[in-house]
């Protein structure tokens, strides 16, 4: 089972330096600069809360670079207690500029747009935005390990001035790919509290920049923070141009 996982021999062994860590780091994000495209599923597993209540959230992403600019794509569900019926679902889309995310629970659909800050999530081409997510200061490097025959890069990152209940990550990254594998994160018992993994990876599919683009549903309220203030009373342009219509 996921969250009773027993960590690897690996784990016992020392770590290198940080930097080793760093030059591998160079290197795989020397890999990921050769990708124009990505596309991907991510799945994550967690124990939530006092009552150990367990969660799972597929995350499909797609992402396109263009130059020095990238958009990225993501569809989300979220379940509860092996339930079938997602609790939440959630489409994001990064245009280049903004971010639309509309969110669908209880039968009822939200969207907000807001401009995007750096290391708001995760860019897909830059391998070292995932460090910075995990929060951690102290990297190290373990001894190379192999999935489905491929060289597999894994770091153990240790949690420091936080008070998570996770104490310490390990970061699993394709050496060739600069795609991550999976990334766990381990509790102050030894046991895995959360894993994320990456599955169905393909490496520049045929992406275009018009899947990047967002509209938002007909009669759905927007939220547009990109104003400073919540445009929440109007409706979107179509059904604002069928009611001045019908007006008429």
């Amino acid at each position: 089972m996921l969250f009773i996982a027993v960590l690897s021999t690996a784990a016992l062994l020392p770590a290198s330096t940080d930097r080793d860590s760093k030059a591998v780091i160079d290197r795989l994000q020397a890999a990921l600069d050769k990708h124009r495209a990505l596309a991907y599923t991510m799945t994550t597993d967690q124990v939530v809360g006092a009552n150990n209540l367990r969660a799972r959230s597929v995350l499909k992403v797609e992402a396109l670079r263009q130059g020095k600019k990238w958009y990225f794509r993501g569809e989300q569900q979220t379940f509860a207690n092996d339930e079938k019926k997602p609790l939440r679902s959630m489409v994001i889309v990064f245009d280049g500029q903004n971010v639309h995310t509309a969110t669908t629970q209880g039968g009822e659909t939200s969207v907000v747009k807001q401009p995007y800050v750096p290391g708001a999530f995760q860019n897909p081409f830059d391998i070292k935005s995932l460090f910075g997510r995990l929060r951690q200061s102290e990297v190290g490097l373990l001894p190379d390990e192999k999935v489905d025959g491929k060289k597999v890069h894994v770091f153990e990152l240790k949690a420091t001035g936080t008070r998570s209940a996770i104490t310490h990550h390990r970061l699993f990254v394709f050496a060739k790919l600069g795609v991550p594998h999976k990334v766990v994160g381990i509790g102050a018992n030894g046991a895995v509290a959360r894993e994320t993994v990456w599955s169905d990876v393909r490496v520049d599919p045929p992406l275009r920049r018009e899947r990047f683009r967002y509209e938002p549903p007909e009669g759905v309220r927007v939220t547009d923070l990109t104003r400073n203030k919540s445009a929440g009373s109007n409706r979107n342009k179509k059904d604002r141009a069928k009611g001045d219509n019908d007006q008429r």
